[in-house]
């Protein structure tokens, strides 16, 4: 390979790794209790955006954990449901940039 095409090619590397290390996004993820400490399977959690009013859902898994990918960062109120329990919010809840909320 000649110098010629070394070099430009070494650019394109560098700014798809630009491109890649530019996240605007962070998580919240959590585990679901009830007041015994047992796991809460199959419960709705749902996160609001305080500023825009944009809201993420997810699903509790058989073990509890949920995870609501992909957020703008802000500061979010969470709320989560399951029939037969009582409704928990969390408010102000802060997202950042590349990061994940617990």
């Amino acid at each position: 390979m000649s110098c010629k095409m070394v070099f430009p090619i070494a650019l394109l590397l560098m700014n798809a790794l630009v491109c890649v290390a530019q996240v605007e996004q962070g998580a919240i993820t959590g585990l679901v209790l009830d007041p015994t400490g047992a796991v809460v399977p199959n419960a709705k959690v749902t996160a609001t955006n305080k500023a825009t009013g944009v809201v993420a859902q997810a699903e509790t898994t058989g073990d509890g954990y949920y995870k609501i990918p992909y957020l703008l960062a802000g500061e979010y109120d969470v709320v989560v449901e399951k029939e037969g329990f009582s409704v928990n919010r969390v408010t102000d809840v802060p997202v950042l940039v590349g990061q994940s909320t617990t």
